[in-house]
């Protein structure tokens, strides 16, 4: 096979599609490279025809040379199979190849602000779509031209290929839909910056499916091929069926949550005095939280406001295990409640962050890299309803810099801590970097500059339209800029509260902006 592989890759390699395919790959890369400046990641949405063009080589050069009977072919390879295996992994060779362009591209020309960790993996995400996109090309390739052995493959491979570009290049918001897209999902929709692409589960479950939906097609042509026996064959199909199956079951109930709208909390019966947590953020989030309420009047129940993703393991009060029901995002402990008591409430709880808008785009999220969670629109713990100030005492073990309206007290071994009295609790990471102008410290995307970030802040403000529900006091906090901290994050309005302004977020002395 050794042999037969090296022939095939001559073969590619001195084809003239090959150097027209690098040709127009590297035009591409020229017209495209300056969106490097801005996002590592965008340059894999931007390259769609780079991937289609490599793509479109791969499936005529596989479809060709299955049903070409080469002579020399008859003392080196007669298995039909072994010949097409030969040409997938020829083709992954010059694949692997030829990504050395683009990706050396990518290195050279990338922003030199760029965290090397979110380098590594847009270069990885765009390697990941280069790879997968054109072993399936190949793969159909040899399907098609194994099946029809004659020139007519030629037009029916192609054909069968275009319905997968067709597919990525019209956007819709079906789960199926970005199972068979083989390109970047978020090639026709804008995304943050500041997360990236989230190497979670959803993502694994959605390049896993192109790796079976290759398999599945190699399989049909074991069906066709009397080297194998029907029974082997039958088998194998249905098996890289199943798991495609698997695949999309998984994909649905494992995958991203898409936004909800909450319902308002009723009958407040308490005031929380203190939260105590013990935060892991990696690629769920993991809490130990701690909350000291006193009991405003007699009651057999605590309702707090908690979204239905997370998984509550325990609950406690002042350390006996109570009953609870978690569900319409409302967390209901059954306790007997007396007024003027004081009660510990410790919860235990986990949570698969990654919630997109009703286009895909992530909206809230926890991966290693980067996190989102604004808790005015994003109940990630369980919160009452009061105007009172609470006081945080917070533990956050991260793999990156997190930053929070609270104040940072220390970092040490990845593990932040954070105290301070606020009305609640918000943090956030990925690509950010930090300024300080007049004892203002400014959060931003690390592809923007201050002073158009200060530029945007004072046309938010200026504009009537976006200060809508906000009081005089907050009004008088934006306009003199009585703010110490500014933080850029990203939210989607809640149209259930039309109390809340879309743009602005104001805890104490912190502004966060949309």
């Amino acid at each position: 096979m050794k042999e037969t592989i090296k022939f095939y890759i001559k073969i590619m390699i001195k084809n003239p599609l090959f150097f027209i395919s690098l040709f127009f790959n590297v035009f591409l890369l020229y017209k495209q490279s300056s969106v490097l400046e801005s996002s590592i990641f965008q340059f894999s949405q931007v390259f769609y025809f780079g991937f289609v063009c490599s793509n479109l080589f791969f499936l005529i050069i596989s479809t060709y040379v299955t049903y070409k009977n080469y002579i020399i072919l008859n003392f080196l390879e007669k298995n039909l199979l072994k010949k097409q295996v030969s040409i997938i992994l020829s083709s992954i060779i010059v694949s692997t190849i030829t990504s050395l362009i683009p990706v050396l591209t990518m290195l050279i020309l990338k922003n030199p602000i760029f965290q090397l960790k979110f380098v590594v993996t847009g270069v990885l995400h765009f390697f990941i779509l280069w790879t997968l996109s054109n072993v399936l090309a190949a793969t159909l390739g040899c399907c098609v031209g194994s099946i029809s052995k004659n020139s007519t493959s030629m037009i029916v491979s192609p054909f069968i290929y275009s319905l997968f570009a067709y597919h990525s290049y019209n956007f819709s918001i079906n789960p199926i839909w970005k199972l068979f897209n083989i390109y970047d999902d978020f090639t026709m929709v804008d995304i943050s910056n500041i997360c990236g692409h989230l190497f979670n589960k959803a993502y694994y479950f959605d390049k896993l499916f192109v790796v079976f939906l290759a398999l599945f097609v190699f399989s049909l042509t074991c069906v066709f091929n009397k080297n194998i026996k029907r029974l082997y064959s039958s088998l194998f199909v249905c098996f890289t069926a199943l798991c495609i199956c698997l695949n999309v079951f998984f994909s649905f109930n494992h995958g991203s949550t898409y936004l909800k709208e909450y319902e308002s909390l009723k009958d407040v019966n308490y005031t929380i005095e203190s939260y105590n947590m013990n935060l892991k953020l990696k690629n769920t989030l993991e809490n130990t939280v701690t909350i000291n309420i006193k009991i405003n009047k007699n009651s057999d129940n605590i309702n707090m406001l908690f979204d239905d993703l997370f998984n509550v393991k325990s609950l406690s009060i002042n350390e006996v295990q109570s009953t609870f029901n978690h569900e319409n995002n409302t967390l209901q402990i059954k306790h007997n409640c007396t007024k003027g008591d004081k009660l510990k409430i410790l919860i235990k709880y986990t949570g698969f962050v990654d919630v997109v808008n009703n286009i895909g785009s992530p909206i809230y999220y926890v991966s290693k890299y980067a996190t989102n969670l604004p808790i005015t629109y994003f109940y990630w713990y369980p919160i009452g309803i009061q105007n009172s100030l609470i006081d945080f005492d917070i533990s956050v073990k991260a793999y990156n810099s997190i930053y929070s309206n609270l104040n940072l007290l220390n970092c040490s071994n990845n593990i932040y801590k954070f105290k301070g009295q606020s009305l609640g609790l918000n943090l956030f990471s990925g690509q950010y970097k930090k300024y300080t102008l007049n004892n203002i410290e400014y959060i931003i995307p690390t592809a923007m500059e201050l002073k158009y970030f200060k530029s945007s802040i004072s046309n938010l403000i200026k504009d009537e339209n976006n200060l809508k529900n906000l009081s005089k006091k907050q009004l008088d906090f934006l306009r003199n800029h009585k703010y110490k901290k500014v933080i850029c994050s990203i939210w989607e309005d809640n149209s259930n509260n039309k109390d809340l302004n879309p743009f602005i977020q104001i805890f104490e002395d912190t502004l966060i902006i949309k």
